[in-house]
């Protein structure tokens, strides 16, 4: 009876006295005073929610953002998901990419959402670098790690948001930006995303519309859209993806512009761009207007209709085609 009563009171004492963490091992001491930390540390606010471009703000609602810009031009796909296209005649061209229908992603060609950015237009790549830092020269997914090497892009990670400048080389100055979610950035799982034909049509009407978004800023007609036009481009894309090659001139010696008359095509002038594997059309499009004769071709003023072109290879890789051209 005397132990029993010994031993209660030995576990009332250790049930009324606390425990000092200091005797506890010291990994076991610091999950448990992580764990203390996560509950009573004040939550701290999304930046992405906070993040505003121009008149949209990151994590807005698909029904603020027609509000804003009013009904959208399209709807395509892209390697994350999907792009929603808003313009008015490739003026305020905006692209926006929704997660949970809010915004997680947006790029533009408007200098008001670059000036949003605190960067303007004019800067130079070393006034760029100075306000954002060394840009990113590694980009990283779930399976895939690549490092890139063009001069003209300027990318930047920062609070769960990845920044992508786009620099003209010609102009000397910002052409446009792109913004995205950390989050809707993972939904792609291979760095050129899954190949389809669906993506490919998308990144056909995609670099169908940054070509006039382009030629609009700059003063320029809209170019029309022409399907047998894209057929000889998209047949140039194919034939290059499976037999991996990378020219003007095919195999059998052909140039674009006997592939066009041979497509029955009658033309007073016409011209051809082909760029291999960007990511997508947004990169493929700045990587073109980068290049001096490519960039002719895109803002030449003669031009009246273009039609575009893509295929993948066997390692998923695109090639873009576009064939300029004014009939007779």
């Amino acid at each position: 009876m005397k132990k029993l009563l010994i031993f209660c009171l030995l576990a009332l004492l250790l049930f009324l006295v606390p425990v000092n963490f200091s005797t506890l091992p010291d990994r076991l001491t610091l999950t448990v005073k992580d764990s203390l930390r996560q509950m009573t540390e004040p939550k701290q606010p999304d930046r992405t929610e906070a993040l505003t471009v121009g008149r949209i703000r990151m994590n807005m609602t698909k029904e603020q953002v027609d509000h804003l810009l009013g009904k959208e031009q399209r709807v395509l796909s892209n390697p994350y998901g999907k792009w929603t296209l808003y313009h008015q005649q490739y003026r305020h061209f905006v692209i926006i990419g929704y997660l949970h229908n809010r915004v997680a992603a947006l790029y533009s060609n408007d200098p008001r959402y670059l000036d949003s950015q605190g960067v303007l237009t004019a800067m130079s790549p070393a006034e760029l670098i100075k306000l954002k830092g060394t840009p990113l020269t590694v980009e990283a997914g779930s399976n895939y790690r690549v490092r890139f090497s063009d001069e003209h892009v300027f990318r930047y990670q920062s609070a769960g948001i990845r920044s992508t400048f786009y620099y003209d080389q010609f102009n000397r100055r910002v052409d446009a930006l792109m913004l995205m979610s950390a989050a809707y950035f993972n939904q792609k799982h291979q760095f050129y995303g899954t190949p389809s034909a669906q993506l490919a049509r998308s990144n056909e009407q995609l670099d169908f519309e940054l070509i006039n978004a382009s030629r609009v800023k700059r003063g320029l007609s809209a170019l029309k859209f022409n399907d047998k036009i894209s057929g000889t481009a998209r047949r140039h894309s194919e034939d290059m993806a499976d037999h991996h090659f990378f020219s003007h001139t095919n195999l059998q010696g052909q140039s674009p512009f006997d592939r066009m008359t041979q497509d029955g095509l009658q033309y007073k002038t016409a011209g051809e761009n082909i760029a291999y594997g960007q990511v997508s059309s947004i990169e493929a499009h700045h990587g073109l207007m980068n290049s001096k004769g490519h960039r002719q071709n895109i803002l030449n003023r003669h031009f009246r209709e273009v039609g575009t072109g893509v295929a993948f290879n066997e390692n998923n890789a695109p090639y873009y085609t576009e064939n300029f051209i004014t009939e007779n």
